[in-house]
């Protein structure tokens, strides 16, 4: 049986607002400015600090076709 991982995730000022406890290595995406936080089991998402991308990730954009450039979301790859 395979393993199911889902990241938690929601507009910025939903996560300010209810400002939840994120587990201990469990991620939360604000879905409209694509930032991260990483829980530590014990402090509250605003005291929580952004997971900050370094010069080794890149972001792209995925197109729903290359004639019409459609833009069908955006995709973080870490290489």
């Amino acid at each position: 049986m395979a393993d199911k991982i889902q990241i938690r995730r929601d507009i910025a000022a939903n996560w300010t607002s209810a400002n939840p406890v994120l587990s201990e290595g469990e991620i939360g995406l604000e879905m409209d400015t694509k930032k991260q936080k990483v829980g530590n089991g014990f402090s509250t998402w605003n005291s929580l600090p952004y997971w900050i991308e370094d010069e080794r990730t890149r972001k792209i954009t995925v197109s729903d076709s290359p004639a019409t450039g459609g833009d069908n979301g955006d995709v973080w790859l870490e290489y």
